[in-house]
C-alpha cells in the first residue's frame, strides 16, 4: 500500500516551547515513524509539504497549492492521501478539496491534532492510524476528516462537506445529523449503516480561489442594523439561528435586502431542516432571500468563495449538489 502525505503545519506539526505552541518541522515524519514501529512497517509513504503554517493563518494562496499538489498526485499510483492540518480551519480546507474533487477514484483524509504530539493527551496518532486504516480498507473514496473526540472510544471518519464549524472554545469535530460515514475501533473500519447518500454532481475541477472571498457572511445576532456595506461584494451567506430564524420583523433586514437587490447581490440563508417552519420565515421569498438546502456553514461559504473567485453563475452553482454536500434533498 502506497500513501501520500502531505504536510501542512498545524498542532499536529508543532511543539509547545515556553507558553507558546509553534511549528516544528522535525516533527513532520513523527506521524510515519510511530505508525511503523507500533503497526505496519510495509506501507510505503511518500511525504510532500507544500507550505507550513498555523492553520488560522489560511489563506487563498494556501488552498491553492494544496489543490494544485493534489491534482498533480492523482495519476501516481498512491492508494490513498492524507493532509495534516490545524484544526481552526480543518473544515474549511476539507470543504475546499471536496468541491475540487469530488469524483476522487481513491480517498483523502484530514488529519489534525488537539495537542502537539508530545502532549500525551493529543489525539494526533489515533486520527492518523484511523485515516491510514481507513485507506486499507478501501472503505470509500472521496474526502473526510478523521478525528477522535475526548470522550469517544473511536475514531470517526467525517465525510469532507458534513462537518460542522466548532463549537465555541472545543476541538471537537461533529458531522450534520450527527451522521458520520464511518468510525474506527479496536482495529476495524466500520461503515455507518445510517449515513444518508445524497446524488452529486461527480467532477474533479481544481477551482481556483481569489485572495479574497468576496462573500458577506451576516450571523444572527439581536439588535442587528444590518447596516452592512456592499462595496465589492457579489453574495452575502445568512448564518441563523439554529431554527433557520432571524429577524426579519423590524425591516432593518428587508432594507438590506432592497440594497442588496438593487445591486443584483445574491442573498442566502441556510436552513435548519426541521420538520416546522417558523412565521418569520414565510417572508424570505418577498425579501428576497434564497434558502440552502441543509448543509453546513462552512461548506456553503466554501463553495460562495469557489462561486465568485471562478465568475460562475452564482445562483445556479449554489443549488447544484456537490460532493454530497446535502443531508436531505428538498
Amino acid at each position: 500500500m502506497k500513501i501520500l502525505v502531505v504536510i501542512t503545519g498545524g498542532t499536529i506539526g508543532s511543539t509547545t516551547s515556553g507558553p507558546y505552541t509553534c511549528l516544528d518541522k522535525s516533527k513532520n515524519y513523527a506521524l510515519i515513524e510511530h505508525y511503523k514501529e507500533n503497526y505496519d512497517k510495509n506501507t510505503e509513504f511518500d511525504v510532500v509539504s507544500e507550505y507550513s503554517i498555523l492553520s488560522e493563518n489560511l489563506t487563498a494562496k494556501e488552498l491553492n497549492l494544496l489543490t494544485e499538489c493534489i491534482e498533480k498526485s492523482l495519476d501516481k499510483g498512491y492508494d490513498g492521501m492524507i493532509v495534516t492540518h490545524g484544526t481552526d480551519t480543518l473544515q474549511y480546507t476539507a470543504s475546499a478539496l471536496a468541491y475540487c474533487f469530488s469524483n476522487l477514484s481513491l480517498p483523502i483524509l484530514l488529519v489534525s491534532a488537539n495537542y502537539p504530539l508530545e502532549n500525551k493527551k493529543s489525539n494526533g496518532y489515533h486520527n492518523f492510524e484511523a485515516a491510514v486504516e481507513f485507506i486499507r480498507a478501501k472503505a470509500g473514496n472521496g474526502v473526510f476528516v478523521s478525528y477522535k473526540n475526548k470522550d469517544e472510544d473511536k475514531t470517526n471518519i467525517h465525510l469532507a462537506t458534513r462537518v460542522y464549524s466548532h463549537l465555541e472554545n472545543t476541538d471537537e469535530v461533529y458531522s450534520i445529523g450527527n451522521q458520520v460515514f464511518a468510525f474506527y475501533k479496536n482495529g476495524l473500519v466500520t461503515l455507518n449503516k445510517e449515513f444518508i447518500k445524497t446524488l452529486s454532481a461527480k467532477e474533479n475541477t481544481r477551482y481556483i480561489f481569489k485572495n479574497k472571498t468576496e462573500t458577506l457572511v451576516i450571523s444572527s445576532m439581536v439588535g442587528d442594523s444590518f447596516n452592512y456595506s456592499l462595496d465589492n461584494v457579489k453574495a452575502v451567506l445568512i448564518r441563523p439561528y439554529h431554527s433557520g430564524t432571524i429577524n426579519t420583523a423590524d425591516g432593518c433586514l428587508k432594507a438590506f435586502c432592497i440594497r442588496a437587490k438593487e445591486q443584483n447581490i445574491p442573498v442566502f440563508i441556510l436552513t435548519a431542516g426541521l420538520n416546522a417552519e417558523y412565521e418569520s420565515t414565510n417572508v424570505f421569498e418577498q425579501f428576497g432571500i434564497i434558502p440552502l438546502r441543509l448543509s453546513t456553514f462552512v461548506s456553503q461559504y466554501m463553495k460562495l468563495w469557489i462561486a465568485t473567485s471562478n465568475d460562475l453563475d452564482i445562483k445556479e452553482f449554489m443549488q447544484k449538489e456537490s460532493a454530497q454536500e446535502y443531508i436531505v434533498n428538498k
